[in-house]
């Protein structure tokens, strides 16, 4: 830094000599990791698919589908959803978590819960 001003700094660009003032905000004195990482994955790969997974998409009127992938192509994934079969590209596919148990009845987690009559209820997960 050369000068300190009201609201900004004026400062050396010691690479090609050039000075420039710039705001306080825009200075990192404690060397932190300032970079904005713009690399998000997206999609998922073909590795990370096997037959019969549960997959979602969102097609070009934004609308969101599920099913199940029959056929793994080189570049798109067959998906079996309930209006037919879709061919997808691997990177528009989010994988879908099935909400719906195995099992019928209350699951229940072992430990034990005070009730708003002060009785102990104990349970335990069904298996």
């Amino acid at each position: 830094m050369l000068q300190l001003k009201q609201k900004r700094a004026l400062v050396l660009d010691f690479t090609d000599g050039k000075r420039w003032t710039v705001p306080y905000y825009m200075l990192n004195l404690e060397g932190a990791d300032a970079r904005v990482n713009h690399e998000t994955q997206q999609g998922l790969s073909r590795h990370a698919i096997a037959v019969g997974d549960l997959l979602g998409f969102k097609d070009k009127h934004v609308e969101e589908h599920f099913g199940h992938a029959l056929r793994l192509n080189t570049k798109s994934v067959t998906l079996q959803v309930s209006e037919g079969q879709w061919r997808v590209a691997y990177s528009l596919l989010y994988r879908v978590l099935d909400g719906q148990g195995e099992q019928e009845g209350e699951l229940l987690i072992d430990g034990e819960r005070a009730d708003q009559c002060s009785e102990t209820v104990q349970g335990s997960l069904l298996e």
